[in-house]
This record gives structure tokens, sequence and C-alpha cells, in this order.
């Protein structure tokens, strides 16, 4: 993302407010990327939960049943492990 603010891109409040990051090709041409952030009960992030695959088998849309899946992983994850509900 060279020359973008990081901390402002359109991109990344989308992926914050969806609890989602995906990559398409931006690394390696046709590697795709889905990842979700795990909190702690203190609200960091401990581990991502990532998944790849090559284009166009693996489709990073943030709209696919694997993406779905993966939020709710986000949330299942650390309620498992004793933590409360984040505020999203």
């Amino acid at each position: 993302m060279t020359g973008v603010d990081r901390k402002s891109s359109p991109t990344i409040e989308l992926w914050r407010a969806m609890g989602i990051a995906n990559s398409l090709g931006a690394r390696r041409s046709s590697l795709n990327a889905l990842s979700v952030p795990i909190f702690d009960r203190d609200e960091q992030v401990v581990v991502a939960v990532t998944s790849l695959g090559m284009a166009p088998r693996f489709d990073a849309d943030l709209a696919v049943p694997l993406a779905l899946r993966m939020q709710a992983l986000s949330d299942q994850l650390p309620a498992q492990m004793g933590c409360p509900m984040r505020r999203k």
C-alpha cells in the first residue's frame, strides 16, 4: 500500500468494520488471502487466522461463505477461551 495512509485508508476502515481482511494477489500474483484477528480479554490482537489459496480457485471476496465462517470464528474462539464478547 505504498503512498496510502494505513490508519485512514477506506480499505482499512472497511476491514475494521467487517472484522476481516482480504488480499487479492497483492503480495504475489494469483495468491489470495482472507484473515481475521483473534482478540484477548483486553481486546488486544493475539493471533490472526489466515487462509491462503491460488486464484481463481480460492475466492477471497469478503462475502463468500468462507469469509463469513472466518468472521464467526473470530467471535467463537475468544468466547471458548473465556473472553467476553468484543464491542464492535
